[in-house]
């Protein structure tokens, strides 16, 4: 059921005259921007990258770019700051609008530290103001940073700013077979995550305009199982996300929206 709203609530909102659809990636923030590396080059999608550290964004091979950090953070990061994450990207509001020119708006960015947990709810907001439908996808920080109290607080900030959200859980990866450390459950996450939105994309692309309500079906319906090219167990895909109440661990850390 779950899944067939979140298709009809995408369709909903999409241009009733259409080519084709188009989509937006972008990559908020660190943990974000290292998913947008990850995804390969589609005709259908534009891919952005928004954050406050200037030395990142030099890195991140992304043509398109927003810069956040003057005058807040100087091209420095958010060191952690949500506020800060908040703030710079509120007085980008006119250039952020501007690059969400598109039909469907597909946001990464990792919950509990600055600019992805600060900056996503804006970004969404500024795509619900111009009609978009806009699906997050999120990363929850390992236990071990202690950020978990913001990462709440940060979810809570952008459910009501989207039409449905996936939660992949970085403790999660750590219990994949042939995962050693930290580093390897992140790029586990990373890859999962990136796998997802070219799978959504092409799926979507080349359904239209029969039967893209199906691939969209077919594709949320997909993510709860793990297999080979999705390791971990998908958080529930949530539909009208701010009607549900904070996120809950199940016994095998997971993260289920109730």
């Amino acid at each position: 059921m779950i899944a067939r709203e979140v298709a009809q609530r995408i369709l909903g909102q999409l241009p009733s005259q259409l080519d084709e659809p188009g989509f937006v990636f972008a990559g908020i923030g660190g943990a974000g921007i290292n998913v947008l590396k990850l995804v390969r080059e589609r005709t259908a999608l534009r891919k952005l990258a928004v954050d406050t550290d200037e030395y990142f964004l030099s890195l991140c091979g992304c043509q398109q770019q927003l810069d956040l950090s003057n005058p807040i953070s100087r091209g420095k990061g958010t060191i952690g700051d949500v506020e800060l994450g908040k703030s710079a990207a509120l007085l980008h509001k006119e250039e952020i609008a501007e690059s969400l020119e598109q039909d469907i708006i597909l946001l990464a960015a990792g919950l509990g530290r600055g600019t992805g947990t600060g900056a996503a709810p804006v970004v969404a907001s500024l795509a619900k103001e111009k009609g978009l439908p806009v699906l997050a996808f999120l990363i929850w920080p390992f236990k071990e940073e202690r950020i978990v109290t913001k990462a709440r607080r940060g979810l809570d900030a952008l459910k009501p700013q989207c039409d449905a959200l996936l939660i992949l859980d970085n403790n999660a990866a750590l219990e994949v077979d042939g995962v050693e450390s930290h580093w390897e459950a992140a790029n586990v996450v990373n890859d999962m995550m990136a796998h997802m939105v070219e799978r959504l994309v092409e799926k979507v692309s080349t359904a239209f305009p029969f039967s893209i309500q199906d691939e969209i079906v077919d594709f949320v319906e997909e993510l709860p199982a793990a297999n080979e090219k999705f390791p971990l167990k998908a958080a529930e895909l949530a539909i009208a996300p701010q009607s549900f109440e904070p996120i809950a661990m199940d016994a095998r850390g997971l993260i289920e929206l109730r």
